[in-house]
């Protein structure tokens, strides 16, 4: 039977946390371990820790240096097959998610490096109907870590590097590509939710996030021409200028029709070749 760890990282999450913790005690599956490491918070979110501590397998509460850090606390302190990230503010979406996804035989069975599913975005609790993958076969270069599984032994020798502020997770990824340890068992299931609202994935920060997502894509692709520097600057600075003219969600809404839009225009042109085939 696998195990699985749990890691949570907080700081002053009062509002977010009990829920995430919830999710997590309200699995199924029995082979869970919850790792909390909380950044020393001064809001209570310490206090309501401390008098919950039966709760978790581990709990820590000190000073850390930034997320990432505090992730790689986290990480090292896990005993499972697999560990997962699921930080104040995300959720499973279901008590059954943990153990209808580590009793599939291709995952129990094979064991592979990685296992990714899909997360559905929320703002303050409320679900924005956009899910990451958008759709199957989309996942891209980029995995979303709270609905990411990874083998713990490798993830351990593989900590995040804490040079990044924003992307740690994204270079991790390609790392473990360079390496040849990239093997990823996907998942069409929608796993967590995962909140928006954190503070790294707000507008002011589009810039920055980019600039070192880039800088991963030239490390470990080893180019960086025009075109890309080109959307260096046009595509962070687009989206920061919306944004912030339109509000968090209306913004993602806006993302939301703009792939609608797309969807349907590209299953119209399907429609379109398959009629003029058939009066061929």
């Amino acid at each position: 039977m696998l195990s699985l760890s749990v890691v949570t990282i907080c700081y002053n999450c009062l509002d977010d946390l009990p829920e995430t913790v919830e999710s997590v005690r309200e699995q199924t599956y029995d082979n869970i371990e919850h790792v909390v490491i909380d950044g020393d918070s001064d809001d209570g979110t310490a206090e309501w820790l401390t008098e919950r501590a039966e709760w978790f397998d581990v709990l820590l509460s000190e000073p850390d240096t930034g997320r990432y850090d505090a992730m790689n606390k986290g990480l090292a302190r896990a005993t499972g097959d697999y560990v997962i990230f699921l930080n104040a503010g995300d959720q499973f979406r279901s008590p059954m998610v943990v153990e209808n996804l580590l009793t599939r035989p291709e995952i129990a069975n094979q064991r592979p490096i990685i296992v990714s599913g899909r997360i559905e975005l929320t703002l303050n609790g409320e679900s924005l109907d956009l899910r990451r993958p958008w759709r199957p076969g989309k996942e891209g270069p980029g995995l979303p870590h709270p609905a990411t599984l990874v083998d713990r032994e490798i993830h351990q020798n593989h900590p995040y590097d804490e040079q990044f502020s924003y992307v740690a997770d994204y270079e991790l990824w390609a790392r473990l590509r360079n390496k040849g340890l990239y093997d990823v068992q996907y998942v069409d299931d929608v796993l967590t939710y995962f909140d928006v609202d954190g503070a790294s994935n707000s507008p002011e920060v589009a810039f920055a996030r980019y600039l070192e997502r880039t800088f991963v894509d030239y490390l470990y692709g080893d180019k960086f021409g025009l075109s890309d520097a080109v959307m260096l600057l046009a595509g962070p600075l687009g989206r920061q200028l919306l944004a912030s003219t339109l509000g968090q969600r209306r913004f993602l809404s806006l993302l939301r029709y703009r792939r609608l839009v797309k969807r349907w225009l590209r299953e119209r042109s399907k429609r379109s070749t398959a009629e003029l085939h058939r009066e061929e």
